[in-house]
């Protein structure tokens, strides 16, 4: 308990005909007020952690702590009424007041020991049980590769192994908690019998000792004690609470991206990496790497798999934070930026969209929180997405789904494009968006897109050939080094370079058809 109530935010008690606690709201707010932290964590903090193991802590470890709240007026009474035991018992017999507490420290030891011996567990029950919603959400969100590739049996082994190991460590728990709960139990009866015998004692001795009050100290003692039983059951709330708050505090423990102090504004948005290198772990992404990319010009991005593009995109949005070197707009340093006012400045649209499960409306106002409907629509028609909304009965409102689960790759696409047109930030990061659309939809998402960078300083990440020749300027990387950094017309002509040798490629497989 005092590793528990030492964390005020968690418990505020307040006086209102007693002792009550405003549990609900308190832990309302204590689930915000996590949340609030996980956005503000690096992005290697999610790859370190499960979606099931974070959902588990955000509900599960939360609500052990809701549980412990409900017991703890009770708890505070009874400690209440042993105090006074305690005061008016010394002024009747001291003697038979501290036979009445003489079995107290045997319990209380116990029940420490009990509370440390627990809690690994516990936090073994805990993760165990955030495995099992990892391979829950796993397996819903892949229902249809698993169906397609015929590996029901096999994803079900997966979670039925998940359940068996949640099962049986559920059962060591349950068998160590009976022979502990017995064992204090045991000590709080114990407590009882010194009272019996000492007051027997002084009764048969003729001691100053009446049989009122001798009966007056039994009477006292079962009304301490009984209360301490019937708190056993509530031990096990507390070991789960103290688990429960050991996995929040993991969450906390985690350093988040330091905010600036100084409230810089963004005026120009002319972007500079200046030696930048950078690590995911142990693996090196990024090599001393410097550029420059003029305000409302276009930077394409390309080299093989892995060689860093997309990582550059990321640490721009500062998503994580540099080991080495310097990121700067307009001069600015974006570390000395808070990070409300660089994100106001930057829109990103990838291949991999990720819509909510709410409406059309409300996941285009993601770009402008405040966005007037006419303005959401206006965005829509900009991105070529008014048509087929409006063909949903019920249009705007319609919900999408989970991940956007409703929605043809193509729709997803387009508005995502919408929330950029709404936000009408200055910069646009680009993942080629048309990576992986059909013809007729690629054609439409291309033209969204031409109007969205127009008068924008854009970092795309190219994949196609019409994409890059029209770039201001391109920069090759490989392994995480820049190889080769020009316009077009200048890399065409380096003989033997990967930008050539790339271009040669791509245009000899225009001819490419399936033979009958």
């Amino acid at each position: 308990l005092r590793k528990l109530l030492g964390n005020g935010e968690l418990f505020k008690l307040t006086w209102n005909s007693g002792l009550s606690i405003k549990e609900h709201d308190v832990f309302a707010k204590e689930r915000m007020k996590l949340a609030d932290y996980i956005k503000k964590l690096p992005m290697g903090f999610f790859n370190k952690e499960s979606a099931g193991d974070l959902n588990n802590t955000l509900t599960e470890s939360i609500r052990s702590l809701e549980a412990l709240s409900a017991m703890l007026g009770k708890s505070v009474a009874t400690i209440s009424l042993a105090l006074m035991f305690l005061v008016t018992g010394l002024t009747v017999d001291w003697r038979m007041t501290i036979a009445m507490f003489i079995g107290m420290p045997l319990a209380y030891y116990i029940l420490i020991k009990d509370l440390q011996a627990t809690e690994r567990e516990l936090l073994e029950r805990q993760d165990v049980q955030g495995q099992v919603s990892e391979t829950t959400i796993e397996f819903v969100r892949g229902i249809n590769e698993i169906k397609a590739f015929g590996k029901s049996s096999t994803s079900l082994k997966s979670y039925q192994q998940a359940i068996d190991n949640f099962k049986s460590i559920n059962l060591m728990l349950v068998n160590k908690l009976i022979r502990r709960t017995t064992g204090f139990q045991l000590s709080v009866n114990i407590g009882f019998i010194p009272v019996m015998i000492l007051g027997a004692y002084l009764l048969m001795a003729r001691e100053d000792l009446s049989v009122a009050i001798y009966l007056m100290f039994l009477m006292a003692t079962l009304r301490i004690y009984l209360p301490l039983q019937e708190l056993t059951g509530d031990i096990d709330i507390v070991k789960h609470a103290s688990a429960g708050l050991t996995k929040v505090n993991r969450i906390y423990d985690n350093r988040s991206l330091t905010e600036s102090a100084v409230d810089n504004k963004i005026k120009k948005c002319n972007i500079e990496f200046k030696n930048v290198s950078f690590a995911y772990e142990k693996e090196q992404v990024l090599k001393k790497i410097s550029f420059y990319v003029p305000e409302n010009t276009i930077t394409a991005l390309m080299g093989p798999s892995g060689s860093g593009k997309t990582t550059i995109t990321n640490l721009l949005a500062r998503f994580w934070d540099i080991e080495e070197g310097e990121i700067t707009i307009g001069g600015i340093n974006i570390k000395d930026i808070k990070t409300a006012e660089l994100l106001s400045h930057i829109s990103m649209v990838f291949q991999d969209v990720y819509l909510f499960n709410d409406s059309i409306l409300n996941n285009i106002k993601m770009g402008k929180q405040d966005a007037t409907d006419e303005e959401v629509i206006i965005a829509a028609k900009k991105a070529n997405c008014h048509e087929f909304i409006m063909d949903f009965p019920d249009k705007y409102e319609t919900i999408v789904g989970e991940g956007g689960g409703k929605l043809s790759g193509g729709e997803k696409q387009r508005i995502s494009i919408a929330r950029a047109f709404l936000k009408n930030s200055p910069i646009i990061l680009l993942d080629e968006a048309t990576a992986n659309i059909d013809p007729e939809n690629e054609f439409v998402i291309q033209s969204s897109i031409t109007n969205l960078v127009k008068d924008k300083t854009v970092i795309v990440i190219a994949h196609k050939l019409s994409t890059i020749r029209t770039a201001d300027q391109i920069i090759v990387l490989k392994n995480g080094e820049i190889a080769q950094l020009g316009t077009h017309d200048k890399l065409s002509k380096t003989k033997g370079g990967i930008y050539n040798n790339y271009k040669m490629r791509r245009q000899r497989a225009k001819g490419w058809k399936i033979d009958n």
